[in-house]
This record gives C-alpha cells, sequence and structure tokens, in this order.
C-alpha cells in the first residue's frame, strides 16, 4: 500500500493570508477600560475638587476662636458652601477642558490606551461632536448626582441616588450591553471609543 502523504501546508502562504486579514484598525475599547478610564478622570478631578476647596475655603474662612459661641453651631457655613461651589466648578472644568481640550483622549484614556473617534473614521471627533458627547454624559449623569449629594440622606436623596443610578446606567449600560461597546452619549455625538491595546 503506498499512501500518498497529504501536502503540508506552506507557512509562509499561511502567514501571508493571516496578514491580508489583519488590519490596522483599532478594536472597540472593553467595556472595563473605559469604565476605568472613567474612574482615573473622576478620581483626578476629585483631586482638583478638593485641592481648590480647601485651598479657597483656608483663604476665605474666618479663624475660629478657642471658646466659640455656642449660638453660632455653623461657624463658616458660607465660607464653606463657596469653597465647595468653587471646587466643584474646578472638578467639572477640568473633565470638561480634558474631554474637549486632549482630541479624544482625557488623562484616562491616555492610561488605558484608549481614544474617542468618529463613528464614521479613526478621526478624533471635532469641537461640536466632543461637546455633545460631553454634555449627553455629563447633564444627566452629574445631575442625578447632584441632587443625591444636595440631599444627602434624606427621601429626596434617595430619589436622587435613583436618578443617578438611572441616568448611569442609560448612559452608561449600552456600553456592556452593545456589540460596539457605544454608550448613549456616543450614539447621539457620532462617536466611538477605540483601544489599540486589543
Amino acid at each position: 500500500m503506498n499512501r500518498e502523504r497529504p501536502a503540508r501546508p506552506d507557512p509562509l502562504q499561511l502567514f501571508r493570508e493571516i496578514d491580508a486579514l489583519r488590519t490596522d484598525e483599532p478594536a472597540p475599547a472593553h467595556p472595563v477600560d473605559r469604565f476605568l478610564a472613567r474612574a482615573i478622570d473622576v478620581a483626578l478631578a476629585g483631586v482638583v475638587l478638593v485641592v481648590v476647596a480647601f485651598g479657597l475655603f483656608a483663604l476665605i474662612a474666618e479663624p475660629v476662636v478657642d471658646e466659640p459661641d455656642p449660638a453660632a453651631s455653623h461657624i463658616n457655613t458660607a465660607e464653606s458652601r463657596l469653597a465647595g461651589a468653587a471646587g466643584l466648578a474646578a472638578a467639572v472644568a477640568y473633565i470638561a477642558a480634558t474631554e474637549l481640550g486632549t482630541a479624544g483622549r482625557s488623562p484616562g484614556k491616555r492610561a488605558l490606551g484608549l481614544r474617542v473617534v468618529t463613528a464614521e473614521s479613526f478621526d478624533p471627533p471635532g469641537n461640536r461632536q466632543a461637546l455633545v458627547r460631553l454634555v449627553a454624559w455629563a447633564v444627566p449623569v452629574l445631575g442625578g448626582l447632584g441632587w443625591w449629594v444636595a440631599f444627602f440622606l434624606t427621601l429626596p436623596g434617595l430619589a436622587g441616588m435613583a436618578a443617578f443610578l438611572a441616568a448611569a446606567f442609560v448612559v452608561g449600560g449600552p456600553i456592556f450591553l452593545r456589540d460596539d461597546a457605544r454608550g448613549l452619549h456616543d450614539r447621539i455625538a457620532g462617536t466611538r471609543v477605540v483601544s489599540r491595546r486589543h
């Protein structure tokens, strides 16, 4: 019995075929990477908030005397609210600046190898698209969060927490549920987040 052996595949030919199928297009960013990038950006914004709020409070607050008047239970309340509002404004300005002024690469996205591109191409979004994306994300999420913080540990505060979680799910939930990993803010703005790491 003379059996012919099947021809061995040519390894070079296999590599050529694989190379022809390979693309240099970045893949959609993994939802966990997107979540971690957002967490980094929010943590950095939190640092900005704390530094500005405490710094401003230290500059404008009246020193507390050794034995305060028992009737003055809210010493420096106006100053602390002003400092907190300034810190929050600085944190929001930081997020806006990093989302709008970095060609789709906030510090968190840059750390994880992610970038925002248009849905049609791999170009960074223009200023209008970046602004629409930011507003579509920030208004519902920060609105719900602001409501929760304003009424913390009260019934309206619980409703605010529910609004925050619902907004976060509506805006960010599709990132985990859709094959293209585009959130509501991405679909509204015509953008997507891609990764060079995968």
